[in-house]
This record gives structure tokens, C-alpha cells and sequence, in this order.
């Protein structure tokens, strides 16, 4: 048993079985057509527009991957072989993790269970032919983290700027990655308590100036062309979906008068919505609907509701004609990536920002409620649930814990590991719940290294007592 144990956490064995991955995915999934260019998200990456730095400030996406995009129909116009683009680029990170995770001293079994948490996460595996950011935010996320250990503890100055290259491209993908920037600097801290020695500050200042120098100039950039201080104008339309819902005619001598309008016209909208996202957080409580379920449904048609009604008052912009009832519920007929892909998204998003903040503030009860039930319902018991079969192979391998039980200690990297992944999940679980709502796939990419890290912390302790 040890020595099959020594080769299943051996070098050889992980590339193995990065090879049997590739090999696996290209014939249980198509890679070389993506499974659509015209639903969901893809036309608005496809679509986004480099015309001038304006354009790129003021849309609703970030740039990171639409300049990823480009440069690939530069080979491949029709985007042939996009799955097996994001499969490499997937496992190259991966590996160059497992690399820096052994080179910076962690305990083999701990760089080797990582590896494999991430391969056997199977929610995954549908997302490699898709277009959007989940596979290329998550791979560049790995080799950020990779770079950002080789700095911190073999002290290579290229890594750290690598690392600020790597997670400045990386939020810019997926700009809820920008949540990691102060779980990195946490880490720092946890292996430099003593800030006050001559060569810890110089790491700090090193660290803080050279890792983030490249995201500060951006957001300074577009607040000047721009006028908008942050990484990109959609918090206004991803929270809108609580005004939608939250929304109550009789609250409406209440509203300030810039807002009133809308958010009359808004409620007309919902209460026409086709299906059963047509009523309110009042009327689902009196009819006894679950919450969580409902808006598990609905959120994203509350917040293409309220998206639609302030493009067309502002625009006057729909995506049928004017008098089309299906209007109210046009995504069940067409995609709208395109429809959405408005070459300025700031004042609509600053405008639904407003009106969302008033509307949460008349019912600050019932939105402390919607985020309770999101953060435990969600981010929590159905995250739980979609990774279960992980959850109970890792509850397998503690004998291999057990095997080397005396060969290791958890040591501060260690535990600085585990912290680093817990506060990450924490922080985005609190930020989907109050901003937007918090699915399962946030966190399947995102907290992907959330329960190796884990399982090798508690492991250890539960074994030392």
C-alpha cells in the first residue's frame, strides 16, 4: 500500500494523470465547435467593442476576455478548437501549480491532493467549450497564485512581477477576482508577521507597489475617460435584480422623484413577466414560496427586467418593436448579449444603482432576509451539494493522511494556505448574496482550492489528537 500511495503523490504519476484528463475530456465533449456563439453570454465577449479607450472604459465587460477572443479568431475566425484552447491553457496552470507548490515546500500530499481536487472537480468539465470566463478567469487565477509563492517564499523579484501581470489580466476576466487581492496580501502577512524589520518592509512595499501598480492605474484611467470610479459599470445591473423583486407600488410616494418613474414602469414590467417570476418578495411570502427557490429561478429575469426598462427610458431601445408584448419577457425568445453590448453602460448602470438603494432601503428588512437565505441556502448547503462526490472521495483519502501521519507538520505556509482559500470563499459568498445572487458556478471555479486546502488542515489536526 505505501508504495502505491508514494506513486499516486509522485511527479510522474500527476503528469499521467493531467494526459488521461486531456485525453478524456476530447472524447466525452465536443472541443472543436463551442457549444454556442449566439445564447447566453458569448456575443457580448464575441462583440465587445476596442474601438477607442473610451468604448473599452464604459461597456459592461471587462477586456480581458474579448483580447483573448481576438487574438484567437486571429488564427481561428469561426473559433474552431476553443475547447481544446481553454483545456491547455486549463492544465498548463494546473501544472505550473503543482511545480510551485513542491518548490516552495509544501507537503507533497497537499500538492498532489490540490491537483487532484481541481482534475475531479467535475462541474468543470461542461464549461471547456463554452465562451466565457469561468475556465481562462480560473486558469490565470492558478497562475497568479503559482507566481505569487515563488515571490513570497523563494523571493524571486520576476515572479512578482509575473504575478502582477497574471492577477491583473486575471481580474479582468473575471472581475470578482479582484476579491483575492487582499486574501494574497493576508498570505503575505501571515509569513511576514514582524513588519517592522528593515527587510520586511522593503518586501511590503515591493509587494504592495509592484502587485498592484498595474490595477490602480487602471481604475484611475477610466475614471478619467470614463467618469466612473471602479473595474467596470455592471454592480448597478447585477443588484438590480433585488429592486425588481423588492419593488412595491404602494412604496412609490416614497421614492425621490428621479427614480419614481422607472421604478413605476419597472413593476409594470415584472407583473407582465411570462411564468412565475411575474410577482414580488411581499406576494411570494403571503403565498408560502421559498425564497432562495424562487430567486434561485428568477434572479437573473429580475435583473434583465430591470436592465430592459432603464435602457428603454433612457434609449429608447427595445429588443422587438415597441408594442411586441413579448418585450416583457424577451430573453425566452432571443439571446440579448447583443442587445446589451450598448456602447456605454455607465449612466444606465449609476442610474439603476440609485434606484436599487433606495428601493433596499425601504425594505432593508426583507433584503437582510433575501441575503441571509442566500449566504446559508447557497453559498453554502447547495455549493455543499454540488460538490458531494468530491467531498466524499476527499473523506476517503484521509487514510492517505493517516499513512504519513508522522512525516509532517502543519507549518505556518500551511495554515496561511488554508486561511487564504477560506477567506476568499467567504468574502465572495458575502459578495454574491448582497450584490447579485450567489450560484453554485461561482465557487466551483473560484473556491476551487477551498476543499483540498481544508482537507489537509483538518485532517492533520483531527489525526494529531
Amino acid at each position: 500500500m505505501p508504495k502505491l500511495i508514494n506513486l499516486i503523490l509522485s511527479k510522474n504519476f500527476i503528469v499521467f494523470s493531467l494526459i488521461a484528463y486531456a485525453i478524456s475530456i476530447s472524447i466525452q465533449y465536443n472541443l472543436k465547435i463551442p457549444s454556442t456563439l449566439t445564447e447566453g453570454d458569448a456575443l457580448s465577449y464575441i462583440d465587445f467593442s476596442f474601438d477607442n479607450i473610451e468604448i473599452i472604459f464604459t461597456q459592461h465587460r471587462t477586456f480581458g476576455l474579448p483580447l483573448l477572443i481576438n487574438l484567437f479568431e486571429f488564427f481561428s475566425p469561426k473559433f474552431y478548437y476553443w475547447g481544446y484552447f481553454n483545456l491547455i491553457l486549463f492544465l498548463f496552470s494546473v501544472y505550473v501549480l503543482y511545480f510551485a507548490l513542491v518548490k516552495t515546500g509544501f507537503h507533497k500530499i497537499l500538492a498532489s491532493s490540490t491537483i487532484y481536487g481541481i482534475l475531479l472537480t467535475y462541474n468543470l468539465y461542461y464549461y471547456f467549450d463554452f465562451i466565457n470566463t469561468d475556465i481562462a478567469g480560473l486558469s490565470f487565477f492558478l497562475l497568479s497564485i503559482s507566481n505569487f509563492l515563488l515571490f513570497v517564499h523563494l523571493d524571486k523579484k520576476i515572479n512578482l512581477f509575473l504575478f502582477s501581470i497574471l492577477i491583473f489580466f486575471c481580474i479582468f476576466i473575471r472581475p470578482s477576482y479582484i476579491l483575492s487581492v487582499p486574501c494574497f496580501l493576508f498570505y503575505f502577512y501571515r509569513l511576514n508577521t514582524n513588519i517592522f524589520e528593515k527587510k520586511n518592509i522593503m518586501k511590503y512595499v515591493q509587494y504592495l507597489f509592484i502587485s498592484n501598480i498595474l490595477i490602480i492605474f487602471y481604475i484611475l484611467l477610466r475614471l478619467f475617460y470614463a467618469g466612473n470610479l471602479g473595474l467596470v459599470s455592471f454592480s448597478g445591473v447585477l443588484s438590480s435584480n433585488h429592486l425588481t423583486f423588492l419593488a412595491e407600488p404602494d412604496q412609490l410616494q416614497n421614492i425621490s422623484i428621479e427614480n419614481r418613474d422607472f421604478i413605476k414602469q419597472l413593476i409594470n414590467r415584472r407583473n407582465n413577466v411570462e411564468g412565475e417570476c411575474n410577482i414580488s418578495y411581499r406576494e411570494a411570502k403571503i403565498n408560502n414560496i421559498d425564497i432562495n427557490d424562487h430567486r434561485s429561478i428568477c434572479y437573473n429575469d429580475h435583473l434583465m427586467s430591470a436592465w430592459l426598462e432603464k435602457i428603454k427610458l433612457n434609449l429608447n431601445l427595445e429588443p422587438f418593436p415597441s408594442d411586441d408584448p413579448k418585450n416583457y419577457s424577451a430573453w425566452k425568445y432571443k439571446g440579448l448579449s447583443e442587445f446589451f453590448n450598448i456602447k456605454d453602460n455607465v449612466e444606465i448602470d449609476n442610474q439603476l444603482k440609485s434606484a436599487t438603494k433606495e428601493v433596499i432601503y425601504k425594505n432593508k428588512k426583507e433584503y437582510l432576509n433575501i441575503v441571509l437565505e442566500s449566504l446559508f441556502k447557497q453559498s453554502f448547503i447547495k455549493y455543499m451539494l454540488a460538490i458531494k462526490y468530491l467531498i466524499i472521495i476527499f473523506i476517503f483519502g484521509y487514510f492517505l493522511l493517516y499513512t504519513y501521519k508522522n512525516t509532517y507538520v502543519l507549518d505556518t505556509k500551511t495554515k496561511a494556505f488554508f486561511e487564504f482559500n477560506l477567506i476568499h470563499y467567504i468574502t465572495l459568498s458575502l459578495l454574491t448574496s448582497f450584490m447579485n445572487f450567489p450560484e453554485e458556478r461561482f465557487f466551483i471555479a473560484q473556491s476551487i482550492l477551498l476543499l483540498p486546502s481544508t482537507f489537509f488542515y483538518f485532517g492533520h489536526l483531527f489525526l494529531k489528537k
